[in-house]
């Protein structure tokens, strides 16, 4: 009898577990931008949206997909998904085009955005703004697949890219502060191609971004390093749908 119970009680366990996987929301924006009017064409950023965008979906998340957009239509996706993101548990963001920061502000670039100091600031997308006003979400993840540098700084002057003061969050950047991300030799970044082998084992965020950190460093002889900045508490972050965490 108390064997039946313990054997009942273990399949209810399952049969929660699976439920509450299930019900999990994962939603994912994914912006790849390579068609500039102002600034050299990138070849591998739509490529990269697509690759990822295709993987995420295999783990379990909505994707929405923006390709080559101008400020106006990248800030109308960003509206169109905060409203369809409202109530998830995970919130991504992938961003793989020209990026730079302004004075420790991290910038997405769409594809129209003029690309002098002032033009930057009034025609790039912080992403802090993309985090703090378009990314609803107990938790959200952002992998940042650009270059980090401040082509405007003087030199000498300091470079940092913006504390993430928001709970749950954790941004994952393919280059060092002050430094750019690479492009590769493959139809995809080190960055994205990393993240592609890795970003499904079901292993913590974490550890998947170390992995990842070694592929990046080793693909491009030591010149690219990446980082993160995280405000995750709690249990571990697996994007692998066999395991996921709450």
């Amino acid at each position: 009898m108390i064997r039946t119970l313990v054997k009942f009680a273990l399949l209810l366990c399952i049969a929660w577990s699976s439920h509450a996987q299930q019900r999990e929301q994962r939603v994912a924006l994914v912006i790849g931008s390579g068609a500039y009017v102002n600034a050299p064409k990138l070849a591998n950023p739509v490529n990269d949206a697509k690759a990822i965008g295709a993987k995420l979906t295999k783990l379990g998340f909505t994707v929405t997909t923006v390709q080559d957009a101008s400020r106006a239509g990248l800030l109308n996706a960003m509206e169109a998904f905060k409203r369809s993101a409202a109530g998830s548990d995970l919130t991504l963001l992938f961003y793989s085009g020209h990026g730079l920061q302004v004075q420790g502000e991290v910038y997405l670039v769409p594809v129209d955005a003029t690309t002098d100091k002032s033009g930057i600031q009034a025609t790039g997308v912080p992403l802090r703004v993309v985090m703090d006003q378009f990314m609803p979400g107990k938790r959200r993840l952002v992998l940042y697949d650009s270059d980090l540098d401040d082509p405007f700084a003087s030199a000498g002057s300091a470079k940092s890219a913006p504390v993430n003061e928001s709970t749950e969050a954790l941004i994952a950047y393919a280059s060092r502060v002050g430094a750019a991300a690479l492009d590769g030799e493959g139809s995809n970044s080190p960055f994205t191609q990393a993240l592609l082998d890795h970003i499904g084992e079901p292993i913590d965020i974490g550890l998947v971004l170390r992995k990842v950190r070694e592929q990046v460093f080793k693909a491009t002889h030591g010149l690219q390093g990446t980082w993160e900045q995280s405000s995750l508490t709690g249990g571990a972050l697996v994007l692998s749908p066999a395991k996921r965490a709450r």
